[in-house]
């Protein structure tokens, strides 16, 4: 939850969670994609133009792409969204503050 923008490279980490997946799995993925280029490089974010393959797409659909195998990355995948949501998340800085986040929430199950 609220990892894949937090990482280096989104890719290698939904290939490493579909590794751990047995077939039939869920996979439940919530990001609020609030990505971070000192973080994640620009072009390993998923979604925008410096990547052709993620063009016209926003972050949501760029993951649903992966995730079902129809992007040049990891073609091997092939799961089915079973559920799709923004959900709102909220982080209490400290008791005068929060921040209030609009999280996309997907569950997905890895097909046999």
């Amino acid at each position: 939850m609220n990892l894949l923008d937090n990482v280096t490279s989104p890719l290698n980490l939904l290939a490493q969670l579909d590794a751990l997946l047995k077939p039939g799995g869920l996979l439940v993925v919530a990001s609020p994609f609030n990505w971070n280029d000192a973080i994640t490089p620009a072009n390993e974010q998923l979604a925008g133009s410096l990547d052709p393959a993620f063009e016209g797409l926003d972050s949501a659909q760029a993951l649903k792409t992966v995730m079902s195998g129809q992007s040049p990355y990891h073609t091997h995948l092939s799961y089915t969204v079973v559920d799709e949501r923004n959900v709102s998340w909220s982080i209490r800085e400290h008791a005068r503050c929060s921040v209030l986040y609009q999280v996309f929430m997907c569950a997905l199950r890895k097909n046999d």
